[in-house]
């Protein structure tokens, strides 16, 4: 990431459920054939953020892709969700184990859904599958400067230094 990345974790052992609230949302597991409104939904998402490089919705289409595929890792089918409102994609959660540990590889909720909830629900739902599943750690990276941090960090995420471990 060429961007002043911060690498953060979350302690799986001290989660806590967090409610959306909007709460009209369903979630649901990633299905391949999400693949097209999923790319959609991160273009719409990324779209003049301090993340968006200039990315078409194919490219999007291409990275969603590219995750189901094993860019990050292997993809966690079990653990990644999306939440939708009227059976369309508002929200998703995106988790791969990059060298057998747990990486919220995407999250992305579109502009008019943000600050109800759902990100942070969405969020907590993948790790609570995630200890579920006997894992105690969920990793991310985000561009320092990406308001989704103070997100992470109210969900207990905390920056570590990825090269001394």
């Amino acid at each position: 990431m060429g961007r002043d990345a911060v690498h953060m974790r979350l302690n799986l052992e001290k989660l806590f459920p967090v409610t959306p609230t909007f709460m009209i949302t369903t979630f649901r597991p990633v299905t391949r054939e999400d693949s097209q409104n999923l790319g959609e939904l991160f273009h719409k998402a990324y779209g003049g953020t301090v993340d968006d490089e200039g990315e078409t919705e194919l490219d999007a289409l291409h990275e969603v892709a590219g995750t189901f595929g094993g860019k990050y890792g292997d993809f966690s089918w079990t653990t990644s969700l999306v939440s939708e409102i009227d059976k369309s994609l508002v929200s998703s959660s995106l988790v791969t184990l990059l060298r057998g540990i747990p990486l919220l590889a995407f999250t992305v909720t579109l502009p008019q859904y943000q600050n109800n909830g759902i990100g942070s629900h969405i969020i907590s739902q993948s790790a609570g599958l995630l200890r579920d599943e006997g894992f105690y750690e969920l990793r991310l990276v985000v561009t320092r400067s990406n308001p989704a941090i103070n997100l992470y960090r109210s969900l207990g995420f905390v920056e570590y230094d990825h090269q001394s471990r």
